[in-house]
């Protein structure tokens, strides 16, 4: 199923995939009871990959491709020049994006879960 990933990158603001998805679980993983397992091949890739979120996960997935892109953490001050939006792991660039998906603007949701509306992996 064509499928399109959001999730908290390294720097924690919202990054998104485009993904033809095989699988997406609530399991067991190390400590975490209740860790989000996402299996997926990305867009015009052959090799399968995926990732487990565990401590606060952030992971929404909507059905179909070319969705809404997640705020840039980058503004444009000039032409050479851009800074951050907000600090790293700032809870804006969460709060932010969980508007978008809770007025239904990213699409319909597949799986959700959002330690910003309650998840818990514990």
């Amino acid at each position: 199923m064509k499928a399109t990933v959001y999730t908290k990158n390294g720097f924690g603001s919202i990054t998104k995939i485009e993904v033809h998805l095989h699988d997406v679980k609530i399991a067991k993983w190390a400590q975490y009871n209740n860790a989000v397992h996402v299996r997926y091949t990305k867009k015009r890739k052959k090799k399968a990959s995926g990732f487990v979120a565990s401590y606060n996960p952030y992971v929404v997935v909507v059905e179909g491709w070319n969705r809404l892109d997640p705020e840039s953490m980058f503004d444009t001050v000039s032409e050479s020049v851009h800074k951050s939006r907000y600090l790293s792991f700032d809870a804006k660039y969460c709060t932010n994006f969980d508007k978008l998906v809770d007025n239904g603007s990213v699409g319909s949701l597949v799986f959700d879960a959002r330690y910003t509306k309650g998840y818990n992996p514990n």
